[in-house]
């Protein structure tokens, strides 16, 4: 990870809020938390040991939100398309049931 900007981190902050309980509300087993990766940043090789949820989020405010089964090679996908290469990732471990209980 890295530094987030300020403007950026109330957002991201909600939208891990949103991960949290969408895996709350199905009963997900979740691992130490939240895996965060700054622009410019890579997430940590352990982000590849498990399935995740995740929210992207563009320095203009948009966000996306997906599941894979390897965050580091996901995010990379991501950051080759011009509105992604700046953005700001949020992800859950799903240590149960994989990516398809998401």
């Amino acid at each position: 990870g890295g530094r987030i900007p300020a403007e950026a981190r109330r957002s991201l902050t909600d939208a891990t809020a949103v991960l949290q309980r969408v895996a709350s509300d199905l009963q997900v087993s979740s691992g130490d938390g939240l895996i965060v990766v700054a622009k410019n940043s890579a997430p940590p090789p352990a982000a590849g040991l498990h399935a995740c949820v995740y929210v992207a989020r563009t320095s203009t405010g948009w966000f996306y939100v997906g599941e894979t089964d390897h965050l580091p090679t996901r995010i990379d996908h991501h950051r080759r398309k011009p509105r992604m290469r700046t953005a700001v990732f949020a992800g859950m471990q799903v240590l149960r049931g994989g990516k398809s209980v998401a």
